[in-house]
């Protein structure tokens, strides 16, 4: 029902993890199944963390440890997604065809679970003349 790589099974389970559980939605609030889900471990606290203003300003956040990559899911048929994951603060980010992308960032904490509702916020405006 959800994927999630693998590689990362033995480091997650050397540490304290919690759970997070989402749901991506449409402008209008449908369900978007087969989308790509981004995770990426963010020290929120420190002088590199994430910054996505209304300008949509990016700066890379430091990572903590392993692992070093992004953590790939795709949501379910009924666009549910799921991933046990180290505690901390985590940047979860959304991508589909034709919507523009979306981001937020979680706090993970160990021996719970984290229910995430992600929205697309628009349609992609079209160039085709």
């Amino acid at each position: 029902m959800f994927l999630c790589l693998s590689s990362f099974t033995g480091t997650m389970q050397a540490q304290k993890t919690g759970a997070l559980k989402g749901t991506l939605l449409d402008p209008t609030g449908a369900a978007i199944p087969n989308a790509e889900i981004s995770l990426r471990w963010n020290d929120v606290g420190s002088r590199g963390g994430v910054y996505v203003g209304a300008d949509k300003h990016w700066r890379n956040p430091r990572q903590k440890g392993p692992p070093k990559k992004w953590l790939q899911l795709t949501t379910d048929s009924s666009g549910q997604f799921a991933a046990d994951l180290p505690s901390g603060n985590w940047d979860v980010f959304a991508y589909f065809d034709f919507l523009r992308p979306t981001c937020t960032t979680v706090s993970i904490e160990t021996g719970k679970r984290t229910t995430l509702t992600l929205r697309f916020p628009g349609v992609v405006p079209s160039s085709l003349q």
